[in-house]
């Protein structure tokens, strides 16, 4: 689920099974009512919508769908108002999981799990509709299974987390060239960037810990464990699978 920016629509997604189709609905964000009707596979929604993103203005959704799995998924663009709408579609890698718009540079990254590789858009796009569509992306080949991604807030790089190699793909933000691998620890599946550009947090939920990469060098500067699943818990513990950090 994701809201338009400022304030606007909120689009709900459902990824559909054998009796449900795949569908956005999009709903008012004072009464909460369903605009027109949910948008699905007739209206040109793609298979198994995962992720969708809000443009800098509201004007557009970015929908990330997975298809099945095995051939390219699409990135849906919609659009809102009184008649909700697929107003282009435009190809994917395999699998894709998870999507990051870089407010600074203006830029739509998709994780593609599936291929470990990385989609880039420039999103720089007109407003109002008609939209012309997305010219094709930069594709860029990370470490094994690919899912959260992050940029940082001075446009020099950006971070991949790599669930299936357990470590963390700097990128370039300009050559696109993978500049560093840096090993962390076991499932990494998210990243966040903190405000300052000086350190990355990766969440890392099969070892239960959070990994502090320092940007100065790209290195584990701290691995802070989870706490325990049970409070007041003193031995033998289960700890929490940590699946997100925000930064402020």
């Amino acid at each position: 689920m994701v809201q338009a920016a400022g304030g606007g629509q909120i689009f709900v997604l459902t990824q559909g099974d054998s009796t449900n189709p795949s569908a956005v609905t999009v709903l008012d964000p004072t009464s909460l009512a369903v605009v027109n009707k949910p948008l699905t596979s007739a209206d040109g929604l793609g298979l198994n919508p995962v992720y969708a993103t809000s443009s800098v203005d509201g004007s557009y959704i970015f929908v990330v769908t997975q298809g099945d799995g095995v051939n390219p998924g699409t990135l849906d663009i919609l659009t809102g108002g009184a008649t909700p709408a697929v107003a282009a579609s435009v190809p994917l890698g395999v699998k894709p999981t998870y999507s990051y718009l870089d407010p600074h540079l203006n830029r739509l990254y998709v994780t593609n799990t599936g291929d470990n590789t990385v989609s880039v858009f420039d999103v720089n796009i007109a407003s109002p509709p008609p939209i012309p569509p997305l010219a094709p992306p930069v594709v860029v080949g990370v470490g094994t299974a690919p899912t959260g991604i992050a940029a940082l807030q001075d446009g020099s790089r950006f971070y991949v987390a790599n669930s299936g190699s357990n470590d963390v793909s700097v990128v370039s933000a300009t050559s696109f060239a993978v500049l560093k691998t840096t090993a962390v620890g076991v499932n990494p599946i998210f990243v966040a960037a903190d405000p300052t550009s000086t350190k990355v947090y990766v969440t890392n939920q099969g070892s239960s810990s959070t990994s502090v990469i320092q940007t100065v060098n790209d290195t584990v500067a701290a691995t802070i464990a989870a706490p325990p699943q049970v409070p007041g818990c003193t031995t033998s513990c289960a700890l929490q699978q940590p699946t997100m950090v925000v930064t402020q």
